[in-house]
């Protein structure tokens, strides 16, 4: 049954746009956060918000969450 989804998949060029809009939703996530935390605080001209919500965890973190889903994306297709 899997193996008859994925060559349905595979055979209408679904997979490929599948792929991009996951990854589009992905590059989206991270533009946000930065827009939220460093550049919208920096329009105000306050520094100790973006102080205070600047985390390198943060952005490692969804670095890390960007380079494993398109990691498996690469591997599914």
């Amino acid at each position: 049954m899997i193996l008859g989804y994925l060559t349905f998949l595979k055979s209408k060029d679904i997979l490929p746009t599948a792929i991009a809009l996951i990854i589009g939703n992905l590059i989206l996530e991270m533009i946000n956060r930065i827009k939220d935390d460093i550049i919208l605080p920096l329009s105000k001209l306050d520094y100790d918000t973006i102080y205070k919500r600047v985390s390198i965890k943060e952005y490692s973190g969804l670095m890390f969450n960007f380079v494993m889903q398109t990691f498996i994306l690469y591997l599914l297709s």
